[in-house]
């Protein structure tokens, strides 16, 4: 159950001006949590764009005036975003957080042995889970079911897959409405290779991901990454942005120790439109806002890529 945290009726502004705000979680535990903050006269580059951590459910966000918005990161809700007029808002802004953002998975083992893949698949599984919890993303798989489909006369016809395959398959071996489908195959084609390394999305959202046999355990965060609308860190044209990232970050193409997230990630994870919660015909985000942030753009409503209030292993906190 989630405790209900009423904040005291005491602002905590930085600068003890009359206009000083401060922004209280609702509806969270007491914990460690961020924020961006804009108001009327932020860009995302200036100073006026506050990003502010701290350990509880209440921090002071300075003197703030005009219309902007609060978005509420934390590894107990999903990220969270919301319009503040903070001209005649109270001193206290109070931001129901909203919840956990749910993820389904059908797992389906194409090339067995069965038991071996459903063993490897559900380790990956955990380790996605631990990835994307570390990093507050704000998701969490709440179903999971393994399905043996090796004994499909149509099996073998994908055990070396390309994405031109990807409808056939499913087609033939069947997938969920309403879950990320995940397929492990022999050999996936990358480009123009075959390697049971590879693993594929075949889009840029979506509810698919086709994975071989020896693929590397921190690969499915990245390839789901993918059905979250996140895009390759390593082909991104702009150098200073691509700068700040490197083979820890979970969306660089070939690495074997991904790890991070960017809190600008994090924020296009949840509230892209391509992403899968914002196109599963469940709608697990329904009512919340969904708008779009390409990979390289920025701005007060579209924060930076790199834009992180935790530190990522040698990438500081900015």
């Amino acid at each position: 159950m989630r405790s209900v945290i009423v904040a005291a009726l005491v602002s905590i502004g930085a600068s003890g001006c009359s206009n000083d705000h401060s922004v209280a979680l609702v509806n969270t535990k007491v914990d460690q949590h961020g924020l961006f903050v804009a108001d009327g006269f932020a860009t995302e580059l200036d100073g006026q764009f506050g990003k502010y951590t701290f350990l509880g459910t209440l921090t002071g966000v300075g003197a703030r005036s005009g219309s902007g918005e609060v978005a509420a990161f934390g590894a107990t809700h999903s990220v969270t975003l919301r319009a503040v007029d903070w001209s005649s808002s109270p001193e206290i802004v109070q931001v129901p957080v909203a919840g956990i953002v749910p993820l389904g998975l059908s797992v389906w083992i194409v090339k067995g042995p069965f038991a071996q893949q459903k063993a490897k698949a559900l380790a990956d599984i955990a380790q996605t889970a631990a990835t994307y919890q570390a990093e507050r993303l704000g998701m969490f798989f709440n179903i999971v079911e393994v399905l043996d489909v090796t004994g499909n006369s149509a099996a073998a016809t994908y055990f070396n897959f390309d994405c031109s395959q990807k409808a056939a398959m499913q087609k033939a071996l069947t997938r969920h409405e309403q879950r990320i489908n995940i397929y492990y195959v022999d050999q996936v084609k990358v480009g123009s290779t075959y390697a049971t390394t590879n693993g594929n999305a075949c889009s840029i959202g979506g509810d698919f991901v086709v994975m071989g046999s020896g693929a590397g355990s921190d690969l499915l965060a990245h390839e789901i990454g993918h059905t979250l609308a996140l895009e390759h860190t390593d082909e991104i044209t702009n150098a200073t942005l691509k700068s700040a990232f490197d083979s820890t970050n979970v969306m660089w193409s070939f690495s074997s120790n991904r790890a991070y997230l960017s809190e600008g990630q994090t924020f296009r994870a949840t509230f892209n439109a391509a992403s899968e919660p914002n196109i599963s015909p469940g709608k697990p985000r329904l009512g919340e806002p969904v708008r779009t942030c390409a990979t390289e753009t920025n701005s007060k409503t579209c924060p930076t890529l790199l834009r992180r209030l935790w530190a990522d292993g040698t990438f500081p906190a900015n």
